[in-house]
């Protein structure tokens, strides 16, 4: 047997059996190693409160705020399908356009969001 068709059996093999232990193929999950878990919980259980608290009481809206930047000439993300020994492609023009993109959701669902090509470095007070 080549060896080619040898790894791809054992690579099949490998895939029942963890198939058979209730394991698939999944896309992995994305978790920052600096994520402190227990500043989190403890800010969850005893700052945020107040501060729901503080918004009722001035009867305030809770907005949560992001940015984030994109840029034109970054591949899309995910895997593609091609046929063997073919690499799929994707065309692009060559030229790289960036936006800048703000959103805020509140606690009752509404979406706020803007975009915009200059670079904002003003603090947020």
């Amino acid at each position: 047997m080549p060896r080619s068709a040898s790894l791809a059996s054992q690579a099949a093999s490998s895939l029942s059996v963890l198939g058979r232990h209730g394991f698939t193929p999944q896309r992995p999950a994305r978790r920052s190693y600096r994520q402190q878990p227990e500043a989190v919980r403890v800010w969850l259980e005893e700052e945020y409160p107040a501060i729901k608290a503080r918004a009722q009481w001035e009867k305030a809206e809770l907005v949560w705020a992001g940015q984030c930047g994109l840029r034109s000439d970054t591949a899309p993300p995910g895997r593609s399908w091609a046929p063997v020994g073919q690499t799929p492609l994707v065309r692009v023009n060559g030229r790289c356009f960036r936006v800048n993109i703000m959103s805020a959701v509140a606690s009752r669902g509404v979406l706020w969001f803007t975009v915009f090509r200059s670079n904002e470095t003003h603090e947020i007070k």
